[in-house]
């Protein structure tokens, strides 16, 4: 909670900023499998596009939003965020979203990915 005239500032995913160029079908599967553990979960990965609805329905006023999103170059460690991010693999076979060596097979192929240098 804050005071009348205080400072709210939030930081929020979303989805659509992950973006494989030109596309990739194991990034795609993996995003889309980051997306439904999210949501069995009852979270929202796509959370960010909705923030600025939320804090004006809360009645907060000079609502302001900014958009951010980085061109990530080969060898950058967000460049893995699937790998190194996603929740404990026994949950995710748990949800029955993939078979544990489906998930090896993209991993391994998102990482390959990941690690391409395009010439400029």
């Amino acid at each position: 909670m804050t005071r009348p005239g205080g400072i709210v500032a939030s930081q929020e995913s979303d989805e659509s900023g992950y973006v494989c160029y030109p596309p990739q079908p194991a990034w795609e599967r993996l995003k889309q499998l980051t997306v439904d553990a999210f949501a069995r979960g009852g979270g929202d990965y796509s959370a960010g596009r909705h923030t600025y609805g939320l804090f004006r329905r809360a009645g907060l006023e000079k609502v302001q939003a900014r958009v951010a999103c980085l061109a990530l170059s080969a060898g950058h460690p967000y460049r893995l965020w699937r790998s190194n991010r996603l929740w404990p693999f026994g949950q995710v076979f748990g949800m029955g979203l993939i078979t544990a060596s489906e998930l090896d097979h993209l991993l391994q192929e998102c990482e390959r990915i990941a690690a391409i240098r395009r010439r400029s």
